[in-house]
């Protein structure tokens, strides 16, 4: 049996000058953090039998990890399995992340400062390399920052990037933007009147963040208009802002290779209300993920391919 894990090289070296009849020692991996917490939203960590239980650490469990031998022990009723020994372990997989070492520093600064100004409960702040998908660094802040391998009550932090969902906000003027843009149905130019502040869709009086007169579109997502943006969505239609909402990756996995993502919410058009298409085309009634919003964002970025987001090189 067990009588401890785990065991620095100092307490291993007493245990072992006691030369205690019947105690023997046993080699073990064990992971190590030369940077403490640095990037560990990717690299997740491990439990006491190194299995992994979050980030990389879980989404390539079955590469990282040695095949180790087990050899069969005959000793009557008591025959088991037993470990081959560290001799008979064949190496596991080297794993390289696209992430710089100062980038998560910087990430997390920002997302601590941002969290400071909006009294915010918890932040995320991605860097992506909109022309490939490589996630360069990530890094998630909150009130009560869990120790590596801790679990808050709603789940990991370290995977709030694929798995908290909100409503986007206003920040989803830039979805409906593009898809009117592409559709050719308006220009930066065009002026509209945003009647100073407010707007009935479907007999719903919807209000603006602050009352605006008359902007033309690239005033209107310089400052969020969402009575703007209702308007151009209007033109726009239902059936077709539908469909560039999925083309730009938004009700769907993004692919990213870490755990837990969530697919978001969007519901199919047959299931909008009359009022859906204003709502949505200001971040309501729609739920993201930091890493669908970042990857939509970056298709515009790059001019229009959508890449599948990865936080492993090699």
């Amino acid at each position: 049996m067990w009588i401890a894990r785990k065991l620095p090289p100092e307490k291993k070296e007493a245990v072992e000058a006691l030369n205690l009849k019947g105690v023997y020692f046993q080699k073990e991996n064990q992971r190590i953090y030369p940077k403490r917490d640095l990037a560990s939203h990717v690299l997740g960590f491990v439990d006491l039998d190194e299995k992994g239980l979050g980030g990389i650490e879980y989404q390539l469990d079955d590469q990282i990890p040695g095949q180790e031998r087990k050899d069969y022990c005959d000793g009557g009723r008591a025959s088991a399995w037993v470990d081959g020994g560290e001799a008979q372990r064949e190496r596991g997989a080297n794993v390289i992340t696209d992430a710089g070492r100062k980038s998560p520093i910087h990430c997390r600064a920002r997302a601590g400062r941002g969290i400071a100004k909006t009294h915010a409960l918890a932040g995320t702040v991605i860097v992506m390399n909109p022309n490939n998908g490589e996630i360069l660094a990530l890094g998630n802040c909150a009130e009560v920052q869990p120790q590596r391998g801790e679990r808050s009550a709603g789940g990991s932090a370290d995977e709030s990037c694929v798995t908290a969902l909100y409503e986007p906000g206003s920040t989803f003027n830039i979805i409906t933007l593009a898809a009117a843009f592409d559709q050719g149905i308006t220009r930066p130019g065009e002026v509209f009147d945003c009647e100073n502040g407010a707007v009935y869709v479907a007999g719903h009086r919807i209000r603006d963040h602050k009352p605006f007169g008359m902007l033309n579109v690239a005033e209107i997502l310089a400052q969020s208009s969402d009575v703007g943006a209702i308007k151009i969505a209007l033109r726009l239609g239902a059936p077709k802002f539908y469909d560039y909402i999925r083309a730009f990756g938004f009700g769907q996995l993004t692919g990213v290779d870490m755990p837990g993502e969530s697919k978001g919410i969007l519901r199919r058009l047959d299931n909008w209300s009359a009022i859906s298409i204003g709502s949505i085309s200001m971040g309501q009634e729609v739920g993201v993920t930091p890493i669908q919003l970042i990857s939509a964002v970056s298709a515009i970025a790059n001019g229009g391919m959508l890449y599948k987001p990865h936080v492993v090189a090699e």
